[in-house]
């Protein structure tokens, strides 16, 4: 967050997958960071699994942030019954949280949009005989109004419904399959890729992913992009050519068992690569 363009302060949830030091010892810091927020203002929420505050020795090291732990699961929405998962209703948002294969409990989290309507269509608007100005603010509040002994509803001066956008974001996993049928057509999904290919039995040994099994299962759930993340840091601790090398390598692993072009990683040496 410090080295990209996102203010701390204007988050409003954070979502720990599990509880391994490196996905949530930053955790304290950015609440302190949450109570420099203006009087007033509602602290961002915090999920995570049941834990998080033993992490701490005690709540205080979560201060600035709400607490929900994610405990109970709740079987809402039209989901295979033998996948068991957790529903938040959050904003505009539906997030579903699904415990995955790792050496902790663990989740992988998706995060789609709810159903959203389309814009107003000015060609049918002024064809309608209304102004985009006061009536037709009128008209959005009410949902329909009488005009000229005439019954227009928004709807009908909208275009389509936008699709929801879907993304899926997994905690470390050297399996993630319970996961898939909810994360079907993501347009994102995020992925650890700890591991080169040819070091399959060491990610198994750890539980982890290679950048062909991220791969393979972006082409799973029919994915639009692939995101890799959790690259070993004993692969990244060279210079910059030899993260690049590194880098570059996993992409090219992660894109032949993907089948497309489209992946990226999030991390990339500071310098050119």
């Amino acid at each position: 967050m410090l080295r990209g363009t996102v203010n701390p302060l204007d988050v409003r949830a954070l979502f720990i997958t599990h509880l391994h030091g490196d996905h949530c010892y930053g955790v304290p810091g950015l609440g302190m960071t949450m109570l420099g927020l203006e009087k007033g203002k509602e602290r961002p929420l915090l999920f995570a699994p049941k834990g998080l505050e033993e992490c701490y020795q005690g709540p205080m090291g979560l201060r600035g942030f709400q607490t929900r732990p994610i405990l109970k699961p709740n079987n809402r929405g039209s989901i295979p019954e033998n996948v068991h998962y957790y529903w938040i209703s959050y904003q505009r948002f539906i997030v579903r949280a699904v415990p995955i294969k790792h050496t902790v409990f663990c989740l992988g989290y998706v995060i789609e949009e709810k159903p959203r309507r389309g814009n107003y269509n000015m060609e049918k608007v002024h064809a309608a005989g209304l102004s985009p100005g006061v009536i037709l603010g009128e008209l959005s509040a009410k949902g329909s109004l009488i005009l000229d002994g005439r019954e227009i509803t928004a709807e009908s001066l909208m275009d389509p419904p936008k699709p929801p956008r879907k993304i899926v974001i997994l905690g470390d996993t050297c399996d993630p399959s319970a996961i898939a049928p909810i994360a079907m057509d993501a347009d994102v999904l995020v992925h650890e890729a700890t591991n080169l290919d040819e070091e399959r039995t060491v990610a198994f040994t750890y539980m982890h992913s290679t950048a062909g099994m991220a791969g393979a299962f972006a082409k799973r759930i029919n994915a639009k992009n692939l995101i890799l993340t959790h690259f070993s840091p004993r692969n990244m601790r060279g210079n910059e050519y030899d993260e690049c090398v590194h880098v570059r390598t996993l992409v090219e692993q992660a894109r032949r068992a993907f089948g497309k072009p489209n992946v990226f990683p999030a991390h990339v040496s500071q310098g050119s690569c």
